[in-house]
């Protein structure tokens, strides 16, 4: 069995800022544990016998222990690619819509650099490492704005086994002599006709706006705001608080996936974002959901961290033909998956 701690040396972790040495080449692979990283503000303690990834020659990266895997290939803007359970992957796969598949990441808000995101850190290849179970994958260097310093994004993948949860730390790292701002912003694609849910704040749901997108329709039940993509549904996108629990959750058939994080205050988000965020295509072929951290600067020569933890789990109760209508039609099943996130969320 493998545990894996985390701890954040000081704060949140997206509000710490370390100095940052230059990046080595970390192309070819390496296997020598190391507990701790000088180039992070996060410890890991990996036990032995614990789960470690695989990289094949594609750069295509695998975690899997017991039913689970969870894959990111590096090749492609080091997406998270599979987290399946039992054979059913819970992301959209890039043979189902080949532009937007998968999780990825980029620098908000998005009205910093307008459409489309930076081929460098969404599709480019990512250079591989494996520290101590750890997977390191690194990017090329790129710019949030024309003219703006050189920065690198780094992402960091380990398995704790034990409670199946798959910890993500990302990291920008600035390697100019200016500061920039920037929050980071996680993008989950899911298929579509599913259910997504956060908890409101205690003060209550204060959803917002996204630029120009059509806002989607929302129940707030429990303390919570529920979305059901259904058929109908045209593009829209919601950008809201979350409350102090720190998660999203999206429910598709009978699996549950969980994304938590540091609960971030509405004040420290990036203009026109939330917290919580998720996006419908007009087509009905997937749904993004997302998480954005604290808006703020990255110093020069420094880096800044963001770290969420997903879990996956099977509800036994969701029969094949429970839909996103029943599930908000039933106080029963909405407390079911309720209570399943909050536990979820909890092991973060």
């Amino acid at each position: 069995m493998k545990y894996v701690v985390l701890t954040a040396l000081a704060g949140s972790l997206w509000g710490c800022a370390a100095s940052a040495p230059s990046p080595t080449d970390a192309g070819d692979s390496q296997t020598t544990p190391e507990s701790s990283d000088a180039l992070s503000n996060v410890t890991y303690d990996v036990s032995p016998g614990g789960v470690i990834p695989v990289c094949d020659s594609a750069k295509l990266c695998t975690f899997t222990w017991g039913e689970y895997v969870f894959a990111v290939d590096a090749s492609d803007g080091a997406r998270i690619v599979q987290f399946s359970l039992s054979g059913h992957n819970i992301l959209v796969t890039k043979a189902v819509v080949p532009s937007a598949f998968g999780a990825t990441f980029w620098p908000s808000p998005q009205s910093a650099w307008n459409w489309p995101p930076n081929a460098t850190i969404d599709s480019a290849a990512y250079s591989v490492s494996i520290q101590g179970g750890v997977l390191v994958l690194t990017s090329s260097s790129f710019s949030v704005t024309a003219g703006g310093p050189l920065l690198t994004v780094e992402k960091r993948f380990a398995v704790n086994s034990a409670n199946n949860v798959v910890t993500i730390t990302y990291a920008f790292v600035n390697q100019g002599s200016t500061s920039v701002s920037a929050s980071p912003w996680e993008i989950t694609r899911v298929a579509s006709g599913g259910v997504t849910f956060f908890p409101n704040p205690d003060s209550g749901p204060a959803p917002r706006t996204c630029g120009t997108f059509a806002v989607p329709a929302t129940s707030n039940l429990e303390s919570y705001t529920f979305f059901a993509d259904l058929s109908g549904t045209r593009e829209s996108k919601l950008c809201a608080d979350g409350g102090s629990k720190g998660y999203e959750a999206h429910l598709s058939g009978n699996l549950l996936l969980v994304q938590a994080w540091t609960d971030v205050p509405v004040s420290e988000n990036a203009a026109g974002e939330g917290e919580d965020e998720f996006y419908t295509d007009p087509n009905f072929t997937y749904e993004e959901v997302e998480n954005q951290g604290p808006y703020a600067p990255i110093g020069a020569g420094n880096r800044v961290e963001w770290t969420v933890r997903w879990t996956l789990i099977s509800l036994a109760n969701m029969a094949s033909g429970v839909g996103p209508s029943d599930v908000l039609a039933s106080s029963s099943l909405r407390q079911q998956i309720e209570q399943a996130a909050d536990s979820q969320a909890a092991l973060h």
